[in-house]
């Protein structure tokens, strides 16, 4: 018995020393990077990225939480810690969505129409209200709910790493923008991950640096936008991460490659500046596909992380189609197999 104690206690030890050794080797890489290109990433903290908690041939993979949206929205944050816990992934943003009210989830989802954008006057007035209907729930619901969730997750071993809210836009008012620092903050996570545009960014960015936040800006990729305020072509997101130190990019790759990127050619120009992955495959007409199915280098993606062992965060965000007699739980499953594929094989 004392013998097992012993190695039990020597067993803790090791692992507690394993943990430090691969967060500061996570945190020379991230310094060593401001070396190349404009040094962005090279800024962050290990404190701010932390340790990779789970691992796939050496590439850090998490989940994004936007993979449950289509499911039933009540039971959703049951659904995925089950799920993380059976994938043994221990890496997650939250998709606000999958705690908002119920109604305001439905208002949104009617309002955006079958397009899944408001484009008819009726359709516009139904999400300018549902907006109305969002910002008043963020500003006044508890901020111990998400003290709470953080708990949750925590007793299952996984990082609440990043908030991702929604509807962070050019009518967000200063203390709608203080709100979300404050419940990034109670959900105890170190990321903030948002398409927000520029005049947002702008504002944003003095808040974050004083909380101590890291931004993963996605921006809504569109190599041929003209919309002077997004956050869409290459040389918009290289102006965006100039704001603050601690803005990085987090790259929607699906949604690049929908959007007339060359995504290899992206990430290999602009590696230093990218903080995380959100992988999904998609056609070059905004298809969402079965990964290996579309157009999106998913593979060279994960293979340029594995080889050039780039501290880049892919997080699986699937959001394709469920085939028949399918779910969309199992259809995650089978995005994890895929990169298992890649990196193992």
């Amino acid at each position: 018995m004392r013998g097992d104690t012993q190695r039990s206690a020597w067993a803790c030890i090791l692992a507690g020393i394993a943990e430090v050794v691969m967060s500061a080797l996570w945190t020379r890489r991230q310094f060593g990077l401001g070396a190349v290109g404009v040094g962005v990433v090279g800024g962050f903290s290990g404190v701010a990225l932390g340790a990779p908690r789970t691992t796939v041939g050496g590439v850090r993979m998490a989940l994004e939480s936007y993979s449950l949206a289509a499911i039933p929205h009540e039971g959703a944050i049951d659904s995925l810690l089950t799920l993380m816990v059976e994938l043994n992934l221990k890496e997650c943003s939250l998709y606000e969505p999958l705690v908002q009210p119920a109604e305001v989830v439905e208002m949104m989802r009617k309002a955006r129409g079958s397009s899944g954008i408001p484009t008819t006057a009726e359709e516009k007035a139904a999400f300018a209200e549902a907006g109305t209907q969002l910002r008043k729930w963020r500003m006044s619901v508890s901020l111990d709910m998400f003290r709470e969730l953080r708990k949750r997750f925590e007793a299952k071993g996984i990082d609440l790493y990043a908030y991702s809210p929604s509807g962070m836009s050019a009518v967000s008012s200063d203390a709608e923008l203080e709100r979300t620092v404050a419940i990034t903050k109670a959900l105890g996570a170190r990321v903030v991950t948002t398409g927000m545009p520029k005049s947002v960014a702008k504002r944003f960015a003095p808040m974050a640096e004083k909380a101590g936040l890291v931004v993963g800006i996605e921006g809504r990729p569109n190599a041929n936008s003209t919309d002077a305020d997004s956050i869409a072509t290459p040389a918009d997101f290289a102006e965006a991460v100039g704001y603050s130190k601690n803005y990085g990019i987090d790259l929607d790759v699906g949604d690049a490659t929908g959007g007339g990127f060359d995504v290899l050619a992206f990430v290999k120009a602009n590696h230093a500046r990218i903080m995380g992955f959100n992988l999904k495959d998609r056609k070059k007409d905004r298809t969402s596909m079965p990964w290996g199915e579309g157009e999106t280098p998913v593979a060279e993606l994960l293979r340029m992380v594995q080889k050039e062992r780039y501290p880049i965060r892919c997080s699986i965000d699937c959001d394709y189609a469920t085939a028949a007699g399918g779910s969309r739980l199992e259809d995650i499953k089978k995005c994890l197999r895929y990169a298992e594929g890649v990196l193992k094989g």
